[in-house]
């Protein structure tokens, strides 16, 4: 029985969630995505460690011991993504998967179900760890000497790495989860909590960003790295266990010594982190299985009557708003796009300047404004499957087909509209752009938001996928999310690109080049909205009532 659950668990994280609706394009986007991504850090990983391995400490130049620290720093970073995977990868597997409820009935014992659960887990760890690392040291390979010893390691590291990481993830999954049933009702808490964290994120990546400009237009990354920087460098590869570790057995530092440590930490790292959630799993499913339960509340008197078309706004916002998930996806994505304009305009111009020697603002903001945006127009794409089977009930009420999708596309547009009205004046005002830039700008990403939530709308109403849980939440992305993104990123780089050119290249030869870039770029995402908004409300009325999940 072990093996059957283990060999659904891993067919569960390694193939399509759904077979008969597979999602291609978010396949191919992974798969891009990824690619570039594994690139990009080759491309930076190995330019930092040629340069970084030449910094002298007192006059005197340690590669070995430059290399180990890199390498601590790069690992402890792989650590804790590795960590926090785990925790949601745990708590989904163990306490939030949809076939706990039926395998909590069948005569399995809890420990199997545990077990093969906790094994795909680490399987699936293995994977992801084999991408990364076997990236990061082959960018490091160029600043150390490359030998069966490093080759060796790093195959044994694939395997090592996710052991530690469970010990971590699996002492904290359960605060976590608890963490997350108490915030749940906290709806304003989560909200800000969200928001503030990745606002965080933001700014460490703004950094990054500035670093890797440093990085490939001076090449002097001294600046980054004084002797304050340096010591804290020196000490956490010193101090920052276990990865560091792993850092010396790469260099062949006291091989044997260290190897025998971290086999000791691995094997306790195993034994303790599969014994805390053995102890937690059992608890853990009664409560679930207790907790869920609907408690009297007091009836609120019934005030003036409003509009059907308010109460449907009002309801988006709520169920939204009352959802963490929903709420970061939706508000906090939202909130931060500006800031995400904001950093990656800054960087991003100064870059494009000294690459083709030019000012291509206003194309670089109508990109970061139009790709961004794309990001947080995702969310439409369960506007319908929100509902979950809520949605047959609306149906049923005397309330026109209109006013149900109207209301849904309104309360999107409202937001789509507010982030990038934010965005462009934060461009405006840093004087990245002109009036009449921002006002173009404006007008093209709010045409290609409203064909964005218009197309996403109406792929969720020809299939909706609610969710079987007790909350309804939809926690799958839909294959029309990927091809939002998909969309977003082409029509960023052909209208960014498009007016780019024209201005780098045409600008000369092609009398009012300018105007007739303005005019084509309304002209194609205004044609775009119109056809994304003929596609959602043609048929409209046959469509709702014909619909079903998984398709008319």
């Amino acid at each position: 029985m072990y093996g059957v659950l283990l060999k659904k668990g891993l067919r569960e994280s390694f193939s399509f969630r759904n077979s008969k609706r597979p999602d291609v394009a978010g396949a191919i986007l992974s798969v891009v995505l990824t690619a570039a991504l594994l690139a990009a850090v080759v491309i930076v990983v190995s330019a930092l460690a040629k340069l970084y391995v030449d910094i002298r400490m007192d006059g005197v130049q340690d590669t070995a011991a430059r290399v180990t620290e890199l390498m601590t720093l790069i690992y402890a970073v792989i650590f804790l993504i590795g960590v926090g995977d785990g925790i949601k990868n745990i708590n989904f597997a163990l306490f939030e998967s949809d076939d706990r409820k039926i395998l909590m009935t069948l005569p399995i014992k809890s420990s199997t179900i545990f077990y093969s659960k906790l094994t795909a887990v680490y399987i699936r760890q293995v994977v992801v760890f084999a991408a990364m690392l076997i990236t990061v040291n082959a960018a490091l390979a160029s600043a150390t000497n490359v030998d069966a010893v490093y080759v060796g390691m790093t195959a044994a590291a694939v395997f090592i790495f996710p052991g530690l990481t469970l010990l971590a993830s699996s002492i904290l999954c359960f605060p976590a989860y608890i963490l997350k049933r108490f915030l749940k009702s906290k709806y304003l808490i989560s909200l800000i909590l969200a928001t503030g964290i990745l606002a965080l994120c933001f700014f460490g990546y703004r950094y990054i960003l500035e670093f890797i400009r440093e990085l490939f237009t001076t090449g002097n990354i001294r600046f980054f790295f004084d002797d304050d920087v340096m010591n804290f460098m020196i000490n956490f590869s010193k101090y920052a266990y276990p990865v560091n570790l792993i850092a010396r057995l790469m260099t062949g530092t006291e091989i044997v010594k260290n190897l025998i440590i971290l086999i000791a930490i691995t094997a306790a790292a195993f034994l303790v982190g599969f014994g805390v959630v053995a102890l937690l799993y059992n608890r853990v499913q009664l409560l679930r299985a207790t907790s869920d339960k609907s408690s009297k509340r007091s009836l609120k008197r019934i005030g003036a009557r409003r509009s059907v078309f308010v109460g449907l706004l009002k309801k988006e916002f709520f169920l939204i708003y009352r959802t963490p998930s929903y709420a970061f996806q939706y508000f906090s994505v939202a909130v931060i796009m500006p800031l995400m304009v904001y950093f990656c305009m800054g960087i991003g111009e100064d870059l494009l300047r000294q690459l083709i020697m030019a000012d291509a603002s206003a194309e670089l903001g109508l990109f970061l404004v139009l790709t961004f945006g794309a990001l947080t127009n995702t969310f439409a794409a369960t506007n319908i499957s929100r509902d979950g089977y809520a949605f047959y009930t609306l149906k049923t009420m005397p309330i026109k087909p209109s006013a149900i999708v109207n209301a849904k596309v309104l309360f999107s547009a409202i937001i789509a509209v507010l982030s990038i009205a934010v965005s462009v004046i934060v461009l405006y005002v840093e004087e990245y752009v002109t009036a009449g830039e921002s006002a173009f700008i404006f007008f093209v990403a709010l045409f290609m938001a409203l064909a964005q939530i218009a197309f996403a709308t109406g792929k969720d109403l020809k299939r909706p996928s609610f969710s079987a849980e007790e909350d309804n939440e939809v926690r799958e992305s839909t294959e029309t999310v990927s091809q939002i993104i998909i969309l977003g990123l082409l029509f960023g780089i052909l209208l960014g690109g498009a007016a780019l050119f024209v201005s780098v290249f045409l600008g000369e030869k092609v009398p009012n080049g300018e105007v007739y870039v303005t005019v084509g770029s309304l002209a194609v995402s205004a044609i775009v909205a119109a056809l994304s908004f003929a596609y959602l409300y043609k048929g409209l009325p046959e469509r709702l009532y014909r619909m079903q999940e998984g398709g008319n």
